[in-house]
């Protein structure tokens, strides 16, 4: 009857409250899975027991401008880049016409100008 699922209805009640709110570790975890994987809320719930994507999701929106989190993955963004600036970039070779490497090509062949018309 009504009375025996009344313990079990509010249980499930308060289990999907606590699950709903984030402490100090979640998004201390959070918040690293930002710095390692964007907007990977996927990813972000595997790190998290408690967790769907969704609620990731929630978080990341909820939080978004009060914790600066697009800056937070920009910035992790242009940090997970390998640094290039010591690297030279190599003077461009000149680059050959398409008709000049046909001609070149008829001329190996064997078969000399007249094979081109």
């Amino acid at each position: 009857g009504y009375g025996s699922d009344e313990p079990r209805q509010i249980q499930a009640a308060t289990d999907s409250r606590k699950s709903n709110r984030w402490c100090e570790e979640e998004v201390a975890i959070a918040l690293e899975s930002l710095r390692a994987h964007g907007k990977d809320f996927n990813a972000m719930a595997s790190q998290l027991d408690h967790k769907n994507a969704q609620q990731c999701r929630n978080f990341y929106m909820n939080h978004r401008r009060r914790l600066n989190l697009d800056r937070l993955i920009s910035e992790a963004a242009v940090a997970g880049q390998p640094d290039v600036s010591h690297i030279r970039a190599k003077p461009s070779e000149p680059q050959l016409s398409p008709l000049y490497v046909a001609e070149v090509a008829v001329d190996r062949s064997g078969n000399g100008a007249n094979a081109v018309q």
